[in-house]
């Protein structure tokens, strides 16, 4: 098996964080081209984080079937017709409708790029291959509001999209050359099918207990997403570019936990890491609380908070990820597509709460990371109950501790 490259996951995963990210300091300038409310506007991201869950499923199951190359080569053309509709569009909603076929193609390469590391590594090596990928990948969504803040200055939004779409036939072109198969062989007529894949990784208690610590980790960070625009632009009278410039801060965190994780993930184990992540998020969000009561007209009120709780993402995410994709490593595909469908799902709920509750104050945007980190933090302890409990799940927990380097 033809391994693929540390270089060509980064890319055909990066693109999906980058065309979410970079058009977040727009979203304001959205509303006003189109003459409508901000939270319509914001649909933009909703619209994208559901069609981005729901698009996992198919990816997810057909990869399992005719393989991971495939899949993801026919999601970037996708992607690219997207993107140019969205650069397009002449009305919210086509440039929300755009932005879904958009989100459908992206998360080809971003779910899959997990199903890989699983295909060619154990649960803990596939934890720190993960970390160490987003480490590097994490540097587009870093950038990507300070350069969307530039380009919607320079050029108007519409100079995002253009951007987007050079990036993605970039990453394309690198993806037909570089991505070998990596999915074992499997025989025509076997295995469960699309459906009964689903039924068996929603039977598994130990794979929901991780879908649910995944789905509320990432909830925490999409509703921040989904509600910082508007507290920092239309609350703080702040410009796109500095929210852009001090999300910054909360990247930066994000990749430090990554890196972590990708340097102990062998040596602790993914379990140990999801538990420390997920309290450390619950800190982060009750300094964020204290932050606001004491000074709710500074930015740095909400994005130094978001500096332990970015920090405690990039410890967990990566764990429970490759903790629920080594359920069952025969879905993997599945799993990877199955629980980042709950992920995205939920992110994007937890996203239009945040957008349709702000008025006045940041409160709501506060309250609802306090319930998802909490959430993240009980779901976590029932999963690591769950894994001791199971033989099968304790076994491969000190096996994958234990691999060689491959």
């Amino acid at each position: 098996m033809r391994r693929p490259g540390l270089f060509v996951l980064v890319a055909i995963s990066a693109i999906n964080p980058l065309s979410l990210n970079i058009v977040q300091p727009a979203i304001p300038g959205f509303a006003v081209t189109f003459a409508t409310d901000y939270a319509t506007a914001q649909l933009t991201l909703t619209a994208y984080l559901l069609s981005f869950a729901l698009s996992q499923l198919l990816h997810g199951s057909l990869s399992d079937r005719y393989g991971r190359r495939p899949v993801v080569l026919g999601g970037f053309v996708v992607f690219l017709i997207g993107t140019l509709a969205c650069g397009f569009a002449n009305s919210i909603e086509e440039l929300i409708a755009s932005r879904v076929l958009q989100a459908a193609g992206g998360c080809a390469g971003f779910v899959l790029a997990r199903a890989i590391v699983r295909d060619i590594h154990g649960q803990a090596k596939a934890a720190s291959q993960l970390g160490y990928i987003t480490t590097v990948m994490v540097v587009a969504p870093m950038l990507a509001p300070a350069m969307g803040g530039f380009l919607d200055a320079e050029l108007g939004w519409r100079g995002i999209f253009a951007f987007l779409g050079l990036a993605g036939g970039v990453v394309l072109l690198i993806a037909l050359s570089r991505l070998h198969e990596t999915r074992a062989p499997v025989a025509p007529g076997t295995g469960p099918g699309f459906i009964g894949a689903f039924g068996i990784l929603m039977r598994n208690r130990l794979f929901v207990a991780h879908s649910a610590t995944l789905a509320a980790t990432a909830a925490t960070f999409f509703s921040f997403l989904g509600g910082a625009p508007y507290v920092v632009v239309t609350l703080q009278g702040q410009p796109p570019s500095t929210y852009g410039l001090y999300f910054i801060i909360g990247s930066f965190g994000y990749m430090v936990g990554n890196f972590i994780a990708g340097r102990t993930a062998e040596r602790v184990g993914a379990l140990a890491l999801i538990r420390y992540g997920t309290a450390l998020a619950v800190f982060g969000a009750v300094s964020m609380a204290a932050a606001q009561w004491m000074w709710p007209q500074s930015p740095l009120a909400l994005f130094l908070p978001m500096l332990p709780l970015s920090i405690a993402q990039g410890l967990t995410l990566p764990s429970v990820t490759a903790s629920a994709v080594s359920v069952r490593p025969d879905l993997a595909g599945a799993a990877a597509g199955l629980s980042g469908a709950v992920q995205l799902g939920f992110s994007a709920f937890c996203a239009w709460t945040v957008a349709h509750l702000l008025d006045q104050t940041s409160w709501p945007l506060v309250a609802v990371m306090l319930i998802t980190t909490i959430g993240a933090l009980i779901a976590g302890k029932v999963a690591h109950r769950f894994a001791e409990s199971d033989p099968r799940g304790r076994a491969r927990s000190e096996i994958s501790r234990t691999l060689p380097p491959q």
